[in-house]
């Protein structure tokens, strides 16, 4: 699926989630978009090549809630929040496996190592 398909996809949902937060201050997409610098300084700090189709979408989208499925941001908002980094440095410290979402999915990226 490319970027245009998957606007047509979820634009419902974005017109719900800008009602929802008008009626009840819950939006149902949140996303952090990352910056073009900041994926290419995530690729080098965990010396791997992203997909360029996830690379675009962390730029257009970014990380956070989308519906019911979040995936983790490139960049936490602050040093607590969970983000791509800190995830795998806390749970794959040996660069064994990358994890791009929540919920224990531990769906590969399909990156090997540089």
């Amino acid at each position: 699926m490319n970027l245009v398909e998957f606007d047509a996809l979820v634009e419902p949902l974005r017109q719900k989630s800008v009602a929802s937060l008008a009626e009840h201050g819950l939006a149902l997409i949140e996303g952090r978009i990352a910056s073009a610098a900041e994926v290419a300084d995530l690729e080098k700090q965990l010396g791997v090549t992203l997909p360029e189709k996830y690379r675009s979408f962390m730029v257009r989208y970014g990380g956070g809630m989308v519906g019911i499925v979040e995936l983790f941001p490139i960049a936490g908002a602050d040093s607590s929040d969970d983000d791509v980094k800190s995830v795998n440095d806390r749970e794959f410290p040996d660069r064994t496996f990358h994890r791009d979402s929540a919920g224990g999915h531990r769906r590969p990226l399909g990156v090997p190592g540089r």
